[in-house]
């Protein structure tokens, strides 16, 4: 039974003044609970995956270090290496995408709209969009030198036209999904 008082004390006394916001002097309401909560979360997730990251790696080279000169062993370590950093610079891009959406929030000045998720989600989308320009213009310029440099070799240059193929679609399907996405939020 005292447990359950002593559970109960702080709605109590929330419950006593009325308003819960009497005894925060600032940063008190929904919007700014989104807006303080977003970058604690994301930066949690980015420490987090960081640190798996890094244990993965030293994993990966201690398993290099341990193989004992056995090809398969040195393969998996390698790979093991490779995925880890690959996760890494996931996570380092991820951070970075973070901080700009969070920038842009508070320079439109998103604490203080009625909807700031939507503001916040259209910045991540429009900054996403953005992010796929550049590396779809990146494999178009891959692919193209690919066939140049295919020099008569049917696999390479088919290797190419496939790459290139796949990345025109892609731009197809990205950017009817953003049509959609926009025709329903202006509805």
């Amino acid at each position: 039974m005292f447990l359950i008082g002593l559970l109960s004390m702080p709605g109590i006394a929330f419950a006593t003044y009325g308003d819960p916001c009497y005894f925060f002097e600032s940063n008190c309401g929904a919007v700014n609970a989104i807006a303080s909560a977003v970058p604690f979360i994301a930066n949690f997730f980015i420490a987090l995956g960081a640190g798996v990251s890094v244990v993965f790696v030293i994993a990966g080279a201690m398993q290099m270090l341990l193989s004992g000169f056995d090809e398969s062993m040195l393969a998996r370590g390698k790979m093991s290496v490779v995925y880890a950093l690959a996760g890494l610079l996931i996570v380092s891009l991820s951070q970075t995408l973070v901080a700009y959406v969070i920038s842009q929030s508070d320079s439109v000045g998103l604490s203080g709209s009625s909807q700031p998720v939507i503001g916040i989600m259209t910045i991540a989308v429009n900054a996403m969009l953005g992010i796929f320009g550049g590396v779809f213009v990146l494999v178009i310029i891959f692919a193209g030198f690919r066939m140049v440099y295919a020099r008569g070799v049917a696999d390479e240059f088919n290797k190419a036209k496939s790459a290139l193929t796949w990345a025109i679609v892609g731009a197809i399907v990205v950017s009817i999904t953003y049509a959609l996405v926009q025709a329903v939020i202006a509805i």
